[in-house]
């Protein structure tokens, strides 16, 4: 999450800006990670919507905006 921080910090955007540009893309990576995972499991079981917005949602929500509050928390 540091390394997404730095590169995001790289641009000349107010603090507010990086910190919203950060969370977002932050969270869209987690929920791509779940969603890959999920896509591998789908093969062999848990087919159908709802394990898939558990596996996107929960490391979206979690790893992605929760994680990334903290890396906020502790870089400034």
């Amino acid at each position: 999450m540091t390394i997404l921080y730095k590169l995001v910090d790289k641009n000349q955007w107010d603090s507010l800006k990086k910190a919203y540009i950060f969370l977002t893309i932050n969270v869209l990576v987690w929920a791509l990670l779940g969603f890959l995972v999920w896509k591998i499991i789908f093969s062999h079981s848990l087919e159908g919507i709802d394990w898939m917005m558990c596996f996107t949602g929960y490391p979206g929500f979690f790893a992605g905006f929760i994680g990334g509050l903290m890396t906020l928390y502790n870089l400034s």
